[in-house]
């Protein structure tokens, strides 16, 4: 039995590491893998680099004690949020679950081979946050060896709690809203009020006072011990404590051990009730309507996308937070003050459309439409309209849920910071550029990195090549001319001019190349 567990954990994991089609040809398959290889290779260097000089600075200051529990309880931080609203799915809506099912397996390798490959993707990111801080300790500060055998082993823990209590946010926020008519609707209704609960209570603790982060440090390090009790097991684990070291890791295992057997117990029962639909008994006939064929197709999608409430979460609630924060900008008096930054205000106009661009160059719905049809795309080829109006109707899905939120935030950025005529339009045409290109080349990347043979939406809507892709691409097209406004002083308006340029071009550039695809190019496949 615990062969089939391991057989079923490398197909799981093949899942989350190759859950796109990489071309026909044995050579396009090695050059889109690699592609991908050096995308997540960046990616990866950007989060160390920044654990490694938070960890410098903390050093720096003397706080070189509670630097990794804090990178620690950050992680696990970082763990929930990725996993809170896809391990629900993940778990126990895999569309292979019949199958699973009828086999000689048994729910608790099933159970243990999906929280297995959770783990391991979550632990590859603990690793990448958490690796380079301790390097720099180690450097800096000159530990034991035991010291650092004992932080290096611990990483292999962190994931495990944060995973177990994720899942269960994840069984409580489904289970709600199974009972009702819109299942949906209220998972992800739900799920956005967590999120926000969660983001505005770690705020409200998190505003600091650098001149006072030291006095401070006492402090916030008790609290974080109150909120996460592990995390004063770690300390003083790392303090010299073997007992809590020992205690910490004990903890760690018992929490997702218990939570993994009380799942796999009853495993059938919990499927049973986090899929099941609530269904209107007093159907009544009435008038039909007729509406155009775009028309009919977009209310397709949209009722695609939202019966998918991990689609809806990690694009609709960018956008929503967009809007907050556009809106929270009217209660802070003082700018300079906020962002500790001297002089901010006087430069705010000229970074307004980056921050605006930044949200809508990372969402996008098309860089995951075409893969999530799945095995219905025949049924979508087969339909008696172009190939080019389907891919209309997905990149206008995208365009309905941006381009109202970003005009209303820049709207609002326009009139809180008063900006005149030109940096107002400047403001309003530089964000729907970068909406436009996150809808088309999201479009363009889902067509060139296409996964229609997943288990479970998760696999394509956080963890597939065309998201990932879309998603740091989009960030690095944001990050680019910020960075040269920033930082090498190039004067504003031209480069948003050149900025528009280059937009306008790379739009164009990707909606050809989409519409000239044809759909049965990959049902052919």
């Amino acid at each position: 039995m615990i062969n089939k567990c391991f057989k079923l954990l490398f197909i799981q994991l093949r899942g989350i590491l190759f859950s796109g089609q990489f071309g026909a040809k044995r050579g396009q398959k090695r050059i889109k893998a690699a592609g991908m290889v050096l995308l997540a290779a960046l990616v990866a260097v950007v989060f160390a680099f920044y654990s490694a000089f938070f960890t410098w600075g903390y050093i720096q200051m003397g706080l070189q004690d509670s630097v990794l529990p804090l990178i620690m309880t950050a992680s696990s931080v970082v763990i929930l949020f990725t996993t809170m609203f896809k391990a629900s799915s993940f778990i126990f809506s895999a569309r292979d679950n019949d199958l699973l099912m009828s086999l000689p397996v048994k729910n608790w390798a099933i159970i243990v081979s999906r929280f297995g490959s959770l783990y391991i993707y979550e632990t590859a990111i603990t690793a990448i946050l958490m690796v380079p801080s301790l390097a720099v300790y180690a450097i800096l500060c000159g530990p034991s060896v035991l010291f650092v055998i004992m932080a290096a082993v611990s990483i292999l823990f962190v994931p495990l709690i944060p995973l177990a209590i994720a899942t269960l946010i994840g069984i409580v926020i489904t289970f709600i809203a199974a009972r009702f008519r819109y299942k949906n609707l209220i998972s992800i209704v739900l799920s956005c009020v967590v999120f926000i609960a969660i983001m505005y209570y770690s705020m409200s603790m998190s505003s600091v006072d650098e001149t006072m982060l030291a006095e401070l440090n006492i402090l916030l390090m008790d609290f974080i011990g109150k909120v996460y009790p592990p995390a004063s097991l770690y300390a003083n684990g790392l303090a010299g404590s073997l007992l809590s070291y020992a205690g910490y890791l004990l903890v760690s295992v018992a929490v997702s051990g218990i939570i993994i057997a009380l799942i796999a117990r009853r495993l059938n029962w919990l499927i049973a009730a986090l899929t099941s639909h609530k269904t209107r008994g007093n159907f009544k006939m009435t008038a039909l309507k007729t509406g155009s064929v775009f028309g009919a197709l977009l209310g397709r999608e949209f009722k695609r996308y939202f019966s998918s409430p991990i689609y809806v979460f990690n694009t609709a609630l960018l956008y929503v937070l967009l809007i907050i924060g556009a809106i929270a900008l009217f209660f802070i008096k003082d700018v300079d003050a906020v962002l500790n930054l001297p002089g901010a205000s006087a430069m705010i106009g000229a970074v307004v459309p980056l921050l605006i661009s930044f949200f809508a160059a990372i969402t996008s719905t098309t860089s995951a439409s075409l893969s999530l049809e799945g095995n219905q795309l025949w049924l979508l080829a087969s339909f008696p309209v172009s190939s080019a109006t389907v891919f209309r109707v997905k990149i206008a899905m995208n365009l309905i849920l941006g381009l109202p939120s970003v005009l209303i935030a820049s709207i609002l950025c326009m009139i809180r910071f008063r900006l005149d005529l030109l940096w107002g339009l400047i403001a309003v045409v530089i964000p729907v550029l970068y909406t436009l290109l996150a809808s088309v080349g999201g479009m363009y990347v889902n067509i060139r990195f296409p996964n229609f043979t997943w288990t479970n939406e998760a696999a394509v809507v956080k963890q597939s090549a065309s998201a990932m892709i879309t998603v740091f691409g989009g960030m690095i097209l944001v990050v680019i001319p910020g960075a040269a406004l920033l930082t090498l002083g190039i004067p504003a308006l031209p480069l948003y001019i050149v900025t528009a340029v280059v937009l306008a071009a790379l739009n164009l550039f990707f909606y050809m190349r989409v519409i000239k695809t044809p759909l049965r190019r990959f049902c052919s496949d």
